[in-house]
């Protein structure tokens, strides 16, 4: 039984990320892919414009055999945490062999090379690191330019721009996360084509980004042109279940948290102990904070040199989640061992849940009333702040849309014939 992983957001399905499990089957000749997906609200910081179980959905109609949860507290972290999180639970499964990710660079050589250099930090690359950052560097780009410096000369332009992509430094996240681990799954990089990661223009008959398309649907005044526009966008299933027949879906955007977000805000005056918020930023949002302002109006107000706009979303995201740095503290304590959530999978994969209830080493979570009574106290904290973040998503979609709210602690998962 061959097994590739593959983690995603689907935020939402799109023609690029059908093309990328097709390839990743038939690159590692896999029986069966296994899909690692953000639950409701995504790594940049801010909610997933489509629910969790669409989403899922949408992914086992465009080639996906299985999909599983990646804890709130991990899908909207940094890319370190993101990537420790998501790999953390393939290796768990004990029966994945390859993961597949997407890339500006197919050389996995050079993306290991990055990876190991991260894992091993030298005193060099910290102290170069320490001096980036004091000049007032992001994070991101003081360590981007102290790695610069760890490699020969000659090669560094190369490296360079291995470390300018987002999808690069997301797979290198990943191969450093599988060397600590020391996993025995391997990595293989599928190229990216046509739009990049950040690109907000449609490309006609080609593979446009999630970043375009959530542009289109936020923007367009009229949700029947935007969902004639995206027919050449998104494979016919995934965007059949994001029209609905034709009417507007259930789209969320950060906006629609804006209420929420600045309710908490203003119930505290120190945001100090939240995951991604120093002091400087913290009095940041004590100086800015105000009732009339959106969620992205406040980030971009935050947004300066030292902190990237991605950056103030997440740390925006956590305060309104109430995700905590002692929190995630534990969790790596724990190495970040979780569970296996199931959103949804294919009858035809029952031979490998078989063999996954065989192999895992963490608990798998099919009904959750029944099966969270397994957890271990820290895996319990985070399925509690799954639940939590949850409520939060569809109090705020049935509010918007005039729906009726829907516990899901007895919803079982999506299955397709």
């Amino acid at each position: 039984m061959k097994v590739t992983g593959i983690i995603a957001e689907y935020n939402p399905f799109h023609n690029g990320h059908a093309y990328h499990i097709k390839q990743a089957k038939e690159l590692t000749n896999a029986d069966y892919i296994v899909i690692i997906m953000s639950g409701d609200y995504v790594q940049r910081g801010t909610p997933a414009i489509v629910d969790k179980y669409k989403r899922a959905e949408m992914a086992l109609h465009c080639g996906a055999d299985l999909v599983l949860e990646l804890p709130c507290a991990f899908a909207c972290a940094s890319a370190e945490f993101f990537a420790e999180g998501s790999i953390g639970i393939l290796d768990d499964l004990g029966c994945v062999d390859t993961i597949c990710f997407g890339a500006e660079t197919a050389d996995t050589s050079m993306l290991s090379s990055i990876a190991k250099q991260l894992l091993y930090e030298t005193e060099t690359f910290k102290n170069h690191l320490n001096q980036f950052l004091s000049n007032g560097f992001t994070y991101p780009k003081a360590r981007s330019e102290a790695l610069l410096l760890s490699f020969p000369q000659e090669k560094r332009q190369l490296y360079e721009s291995i470390l300018e992509t987002p999808n690069n430094i997301l797979g290198i996240e990943y191969l450093k996360a599988i060397k600590r681990r020391h996993s025995f799954i391997s990595a293989v990089p599928i190229p990216r084509v046509d739009s990049g990661y950040h690109d907000t223009t449609l490309l006609e008959n080609h593979f446009s980004s999630a970043t375009a398309i959530r542009k289109l649907l936020k923007e367009s005044t009229s949700s029947s042109l935007s969902f004639h526009t995206l027919k050449g966008q998104m494979p016919f299933p995934a965007l059949s279940l994001l029209t609905e027949l034709h009417s507007p879906s259930s789209l969320l955007f950060e906006d629609d948290f804006s209420s929420l977000l600045q309710l908490r805000l203003l119930e505290e005056n120190e945001y100090t102990s939240y995951l991604d918020v120093g002091s400087e930023l913290s009095n940041r949002i004590k100086q800015l904070v105000s009732p009339d302002l959106s969620f992205t109006e406040l980030a971009k107000k935050l947004k300066s040199r030292q902190y990237t706009f991605t950056r103030i979303q997440r740390a925006l995201l956590h305060i309104l989640l109430d995700i905590k740095t002692k929190q995630m503290q534990r969790y790596k304590q724990n190495d970040f061992h979780s569970y296996a959530r199931i959103l949804g999978f294919k009858k035809s994969c029952i031979p490998l849940l078989k063999e996954i209830r065989h192999t895992s080493s963490i608990p798998i979570i099919q009904q959750p009333a029944k099966d969270s009574s397994f957890l271990s106290p820290i895996a319990d904290e985070l399925f509690s702040l799954d639940r939590k973040a949850h409520r939060l998503y569809e109090m705020v979609r049935c509010q918007k849309y005039h729906l009726s709210y829907q516990e899901e602690w007895s919803k079982k998962p999506l299955i397709l014939e």
